[in-house]
């Protein structure tokens, strides 16, 4: 699927957000890891992107399943993989599943509430406590929920098929059985951490993240329309 959606450039905004202190905060956690310390910290660099892309190429479910490089990771690809994240995207789908996760990892554990993780399917699906092998997953950072009103477990429960609360360890249904229609944009991330999860709880590495614009189909209408 080929194609653009435009928008419009945002500043920085929370441009004092502190990646640095982040950085060196999780610096230590890094140095077990087997992969380089540099890309590792890259990753975080990138999770933690502010800045809202002013246009975003189409990309469909099936083709965010299919890019490469994939699993394993392998630091000769780094160049290419680089070259994606680059990319900001708009992927069409079905809101399935939305999950807040708690104890923030990517915030050295520093707040309670963390990402929101909104996993993505091509077309509606009515059994959503299984399938996650099949969805791509999206996410929304803190700095981004805190910029918009109904970017929270609240506001997207009624659009999801099925909600996990991380906070409470609690699952159920969510407002919309089948899910939403809706188009998320944002940066292409290769969460390479995750390779093991693959064909288990997702269906690539590959995610959507942070998600910078979010739109809900009016079938009224017959448009997508901003989430405030």
């Amino acid at each position: 699927m080929q194609g653009e959606v435009r928008g419009r450039t945002k500043g920085r905004g929370a441009a004092g957000w502190p990646q640095a202190l982040i950085a060196l905060a999780i610096s230590g956690v890094l140095a077990g890891c087997h992969y380089s310390v540099v890309k590792r910290l890259d990753l975080w660099r990138k999770k933690l992107r502010l800045h809202t892309p002013s246009s975003y190429g189409s990309i469909s479910v099936e083709q965010m399943i299919a890019l490469q490089p994939g699993c394993p990771f392998k630091q000769s690809e780094v160049a290419e993989i680089d070259r994606q994240e680059r990319r900001s995207v708009a992927l069409e789908g079905y809101l399935i599943r939305v999950e807040q996760l708690a104890d923030g990892k990517t915030y050295a554990h520093l707040l309670r509430r963390g990402d929101i993780h909104l996993e993505i399917a091509p077309a509606p699906d009515f059994t959503p406590e299984g399938g996650s092998a099949q969805r791509v997953i999206c996410e929304i950072t803190v700095p981004f929920q805190w910029r918009r009103q109904r970017w929270n477990l609240e506001g997207l429960a009624p659009l999801a098929a099925w909600v996990t609360d991380g906070l409470t360890g609690s699952s159920y249904p969510g407002g919309t059985p089948g899910g939403t229609r809706v188009r998320i944009s944002g940066y292409l991330l290769d969460d390479f951490v995750h390779c093991e999860a693959v064909g288990r709880s997702r269906a690539t590495v590959w995610e959507i993240h942070p998600i910078t614009r979010l739109e809900v189909w009016n079938d009224r209408a017959k448009r997508f329309e901003a989430m405030p």
